[in-house]
């Protein structure tokens, strides 16, 4: 514990210094994707399209059924309520 305290003391006294830095390291990554000949960076395109791609199919797949379980247990975590205040009383 006492080796976090201690980083998270340095990175609040340096966030001006570590966002410098982040900041820098973010423009050489830009700069040297920038530098990619058309043989690199169209299969790095296409490979990234098809990561997207598939990312939003898988989603678009289970967020239904996922909202349809939380749907389920919200009313019945509701309706147990409605019926256990009206049996109280």
């Amino acid at each position: 514990m006492n080796h976090l305290s201690k980083v998270t003391n340095f990175v609040k006294k340096n966030k001006v210094q570590l966002l410098a830095v982040g900041v820098l390291s973010a423009q050489v990554v830009s700069k040297t994707c920038y530098a990619l000949t058309v043989d690199i960076a169209t299969p790095l395109t296409a490979a990234m399209t098809d990561t997207v791609t598939n990312t939003i199919a898988c989603f678009s797949a289970i967020i239904p059924i996922g909202l349809t379980i939380f749907g389920a247990k919200f009313a019945w975590i509701k309706g147990v309520q409605f019926f256990s205040s009206i049996a109280a009383k």
